[in-house]
C-alpha cells in the first residue's frame, strides 16, 4: 500500500498523502493502493455538507503506451468487493507525468464527484476527453471505514507507473 503521510493543509483541513506501489509489467487495472477515511469522519447532516478534494498523480518510466489512472471509494484499500468508481484519466503514451483531481460533494442522500482544474505543471494537457465525471446517488456507508483507492492500467507492460494519492477534507461549505 505505499507509505502514508498525514497532513494539514491550509486553513486546518484534514487529510493524508501516500506514495502507493509502483504498477510495472501488467495491462491490467491494477490497485495501488488507498488511503483510509476512518469511520465517521464525514459529514453527512444535510445542513452542511462536506467537500474532499483527491489528487492522483503519477510518474511513468517509458513511452510504449497510454495510461489510465482511476479513483474509487471502497471498503478494502483494493479493488475487492464493489468499488465505486469516481472518475478515469487517460494519458498518452508521450506523456510520462499526469495529475488527476476530483472535487466530492457529500451530502445528507448524495455524493456527487466533480472534475477540477488540472495544475497546468504536469505535461499531461487537460482535455475532457481524457475524463469522466461520475455521480452518483448509491448509498455509500460513510459510518464505516472507507478507502479512496488508485487503480492504473498501463497501455503496455513495458511501461512503470509510480503514482502518488493525496486528499484534503473540508466542511461547510
Amino acid at each position: 500500500m505505499g507509505t502514508t503521510i498525514s497532513l494539514a493543509s491550509p486553513g486546518g483541513n484534514k487529510g493524508a498523502v501516500a506514495v502507493l506501489s509502483s504498477v510495472t509489467a501488467t495491462t491490467a487495472n491494477t490497485a495501488a493502493g488507498g488511503l483510509l477515511i476512518t469511520a465517521n469522519t464525514i459529514n453527512t447532516s444535510g445542513t452542511v455538507f462536506s467537500t474532499i478534494e483527491i489528487r492522483g498523480r503519477m510518474i511513468k518510466t517509458g513511452v510504449a503506451g497510454n495510461c489510465t489512472m482511476r479513483m474509487y471509494f471502497n471498503t478494502t484499500p483494493d479493488l475487492t468487493g464493489t468499488p465505486v468508481l469516481l472518475g478515469t484519466h487517460t494519458s498518452s503514451a508521450a506523456n510520462i507525468h499526469a495529475q488527476f483531481v476530483r472535487q466530492v460533494y457529500i451530502d445528507k442522500t448524495n455524493t456527487i464527484v466533480f472534475n477540477a482544474v488540472q495544475n497546468a505543471n504536469t505535461d499531461d494537457t487537460e482535455n475532457a476527453a481524457g475524463r469522466t465525471v461520475i455521480t452518483n446517488a448509491t448509498s455509500i456507508d460513510y459510518t464505516s471505514n472507507l478507502y479512496l483507492v488508485l487503480a492504473v492500467q498501463n497501455g503496455s507492460a513495458a511501461d512503470n507507473t509510480s503514482p502518488t494519492l493525496w486528499y484534503s477534507k473540508t466542511h461547510g461549505y
